[in-house]
This record gives C-alpha cells, structure tokens and sequence, in this order.
C-alpha cells in the first residue's frame, strides 16, 4: 500500500526477516489509539506477498476511515509448514503486544482480514493469539475449509481453475520445493518465479492436508499438537470474533462452500456471523470495484463489531 512503513516482525532462524507493512491513517498520532486491521495476503499458501492478492480496496476504505491496516509476511508451503505459519502467527502476536504505543494500536479494537489463503490466517489466527482477542473477521473468498474434499481428494482428469488446465501442469518440475526446507517470504518485486502453479497442483492431486500439517520427511510437524490445531473452523469458540464472509458463487480456485461452513461454525458457537454471495462472481471478485455496496457492507461490519 502506498506510505506505508516497513519493519521486521521476527526473524527466522536463517536470520532473514519477516516484515509488515503499517499503512497509517491521515493525521495519524502515536498519542491516540486507532482502530487495527490485519490484512493477510492470499496465494493458495504457496505464493502472493504483502504487496499482492490483497483486499486493497477494503484497505483502503478501512484506512480513509481513521483505520491502521497492517500487511504481515507468513512463511510458504512446501517449504514450511502448517505449523511454520502458526508460528508466524503467534509471533505477529507478540510484535503488536510490544509495538502497540509506537504506532497508536488499540488491541482491543483489532479486526482481521484474509483474501483467499489469507481467510485461512485469519481464521487461524482467530483460533490462536493467546492474549489478544480480535473483534472481527472479514474472509474475502476464504480458503478456510482445508478438511473439505476439495482440498484432500484427487481430482478426475479435465479440471480447469480459473481457465487454467490443471492437467497441464508437470508435479515433477515442482518436487525441488517439496525437498526444500527453508523458509519462503514470496516477494513478487523481486523473484521472478511462477509459484502459482503450485497451488494448482495440490489442489490437483489432493494433497494441501499432507503439506499443511508437516507429513513429510525432515518437515515442521508440530510435536506434541494434534492437527486439529490447524483447523480452524473445528475450534472455533466463544472468543472467535465476530465474521463476515464474502465470496463469489462462480468462484473456482476456492469453493464457495468453505465461506458458507465458516459461516455456520460461527453461528453454531453463538457469535454474529454474515454471509455476502456475489453472483456471477468469479475468484478475486475482479473488479473490486464492482461490488462497492457489499463492500461498504463489510466495512459498517467492521467498524460496528470493533466499537466497543
């Protein structure tokens, strides 16, 4: 997002950094406190940065309206885990304890969003931050249902994702990543490789569970955690904030299911939850633009559920 600062959150143990982007209000005062939205990229957890596949058009809504937008970096799949990005969310957590006052941050007033792969951190994080409790949640075409079959069945042969032919797509010149276990911040700027693919590929071979909990040799496993620990819509609770799902019902890449099970899962734990389906839409909404009364409908829910 344009004027926004960048810093380090942690750092890996290769001792490269993980960043954030703060995106500022106008007038902005670290003397006051500011209504925060963490706004997670998405990318299939194999790729996109904090600079792509964002909801930049919410961001910028939630911005002019006095908001702190916040961009976190998150390790990728397959070279980290499911269980390497949790981390990543608890540290996030721990940077915001610690940087609050520099930049005016209510924790108490913090709302998360998450397009596409990033619904799955939102919800993650949801379910995670151990001191902090968000107020709301906006899944933008959420991937946040990873125990559907979608996600963990082998499809049958002809499958077309966003008018790309999966069959196309050769597993072997991708294996290098499976073999890999350092950790990858996707920076699009910069590295000038198609991981998108990837995300296909899985999708493809129904194999996102088995890289998402750490199934392979030398992979993040998560020791003594049962995988239930990565599926956020099985412990939703009554802390898990207040959520708002969008998502086009022509949507390809992410089924329009995962928004509607998140959804009830909220509701089912006694917590106000809204569904907005956008007809004829397909993944991405594109162009945002198009969908301005659903979207100002997304940003009255934010601003209402972080009030008080």
């Amino acid at each position: 997002m344009q004027d926004a600062i960048t810093e380090p959150y942690k750092y890996h143990s290769s001792g490269r950094p993980l960043k954030v982007d703060i995106a500022l209000p106008p007038n902005h005062s670290s003397n006051e406190k500011y209504q925060t939205l963490i706004c997670y990229h998405g990318g299939g957890l194999v790729c996109g940065s904090r600079y792509t596949y964002i909801p930049s058009y919410l961001a910028d809504k939630m911005r002019g309206l006095g908001w702190i937008i916040i961009f976190p970096d998150y390790q990728l799949l397959p070279e980290a885990t499911g269980w390497d990005i949790r981390q990543d969310v608890l540290d996030l957590e721990q940077w915001i304890l610690r940087e609050q006052d520099t930049w005016g941050i209510d924790v108490d007033k913090i709302a998360l969003s998450g397009a596409s792969a990033g619904g799955y951190l939102g919800a993650l994080t949801g379910i995670t931050w151990k001191t902090i409790k968000p107020q709301a949640f906006a899944s933008v075409y959420g991937m946040v249902d990873i125990t559907s079959d979608w996600y963990c069945t082998k499809k049958q042969p002809g499958l077309t994702i966003m008018e790309v032919p999966v069959d196309t797509i050769q597993e072997a010149e991708y294996q290098k990543y499976y073999e890999n276990d350092r950790e990858v911040v996707w920076d699009d700027r910069l590295i000038k490789e198609d991981r998108g693919p990837i995300f296909m590929l899985f999708l493809r071979e129904g194999i996102y569970p088995k890289m998402i909990y750490g199934r392979l040799p030398g992979k993040n496993s998560g020791g003594s955690l049962d995988e239930s620990y990565l599926q956020p819509l099985n412990r939703i609770g009554a802390s898990f904030p207040k959520t708002i799902a969008i998502h086009g019902d022509q949507d390809s890449a992410v089924k329009i299911s995962d928004s509607y099970n998140l959804v009830d899962g909220v509701s089912k734990a006694g917590i106000k939850s809204e569904m907005l389906e956008i007809k004829g839409a397909e993944h991405g909404l594109m162009p945002e633009a198009a969908h301005d009364q659903e979207w100002n409908h997304v940003v009255d829910f934010l601003q209402n559920a972080t009030k008080t």
